[in-house]
């Protein structure tokens, strides 16, 4: 799967009201024993991470996670940024996520997400 299919159905996992239809979707980008980071949480373990999701979708009904950029991809190393959209329309702050993928580059095994846009250096 290309790395912008495979990203944007990770995003879509977000999305999905229906635990056990997220599980599934979730099944075909994570891995078993991937990792998500991000400063609330780290988990281990896709049953857990849908978990969060599940919490996640449940005190923001209807919201979806965008991507906004590109994705950077090296060595099975990518990073891209992304925006959480709420159900009515409004746009919280940018993220970006770094994930690693498997050996095929078919399954993401780890995600480090952090919440805002990059601070600028003040100098």
């Amino acid at each position: 799967m290309p790395i912008d299919d495979l990203v944007d159905a990770y995003c879509a996992c977000w999305a999905d009201m229906d635990s056990e239809q997220r599980l599934v979707r979730l099944t075909t980008v994570f891995a078993e024993n991937g990792f998500y980071h991000d400063p609330t949480v780290q988990i281990s373990g896709l049953k857990a991470f849908e978990k969060h999701i599940a919490s996640v979708v449940t005190q923001r009904p209807g919201s979806i996670i965008e991507r906004t950029t590109g994705i950077d991809l090296h060595h099975n190393t990518a990073r891209f940024g992304w925006n959480l959209k709420l159900a009515d329309g409004k746009k919280l702050p940018e993220g970006i996520d770094i994930i690693w993928l498997d050996e095929s580059e078919e399954k993401i095994t780890g995600i480090l997400g952090f919440f805002g846009p990059l601070k600028p250096i003040e100098r």
